[in-house]
């Protein structure tokens, strides 16, 4: 599981390189045209909400330090380092005690305010505060959480089904006495 959710992940990642760089070099505007911007949007957390949902936050946790070294080869950014550590530990934080599936998007939305924070602080660092390009860059930090979290949740099922892994979430959802199977059954054999 962790070695497909690697690969993914990283393949992932270089598309969305490879489309930033092209959105970069199409745009000439201020701040759309730097291509350091778009990293805030690359699915960094994509495979740490997986291997949190699929396994535990502790395999969640190493998954992420293994990525965060593996985008810091691929891309040469120091901040390509950073925000997959912070985005990371946000969604592990935001994954913990889920209970259904919308807790996915809470934690995405979770995710993509620690990296906006990120992006704001990395600005910090370099000398621009509140430029439009820190604002730009918080934003795409923002939807690139929120974008992770809806393809995680269409992805979920699938690895489930694939790797024949029963999470919590799917648990929950069998026990629903929502089922109409369920119902039926309490309903004819009260009390078993």
């Amino acid at each position: 599981v962790l070695g497909t959710v690697l690969v993914g992940n990283l393949l992932l990642v270089k598309v969305t390189m490879y489309l930033g760089s092209a959105l970069a070099g199409f745009i000439d505007t201020e701040p759309f045209n730097h291509i350091n911007s778009y990293i805030y949007l690359y699915p960094y957390v994509l495979g740490t909400f997986l291997i949190t949902l699929l396994l535990n936050q502790r395999a969640a946790l190493m998954y992420t330090l293994i990525l965060a070294a593996c985008t810091g080869m691929l891309t040469g950014n120091l901040f390509a380092v950073i925000i997959p550590v912070v985005g990371g530990l946000a969604g592990i934080w935001g994954l913990f005690g889920y209970v259904q599936r919308t807790s996915v998007l809470k934690a995405g939305l979770v995710t993509g305010i620690a990296i906006f924070f990120t992006a704001i602080a990395a600005n910090l660092f370099q000398g621009s505060f509140l430029s439009w390009q820190a604002m730009y860059q918080g934003i795409l930090g923002l939807i690139g959480g929120v974008t992770t979290a809806i393809i995680v949740s269409g992805i979920l099922p699938i690895l489930e089904w694939l790797f024949d892994i029963t999470t919590d979430i799917r648990l929950r959802e069998l026990l629903s006495l929502d089922h109409p199977l369920l119902r039926e059954l309490s309903v004819k054999t009260p009390g078993t």
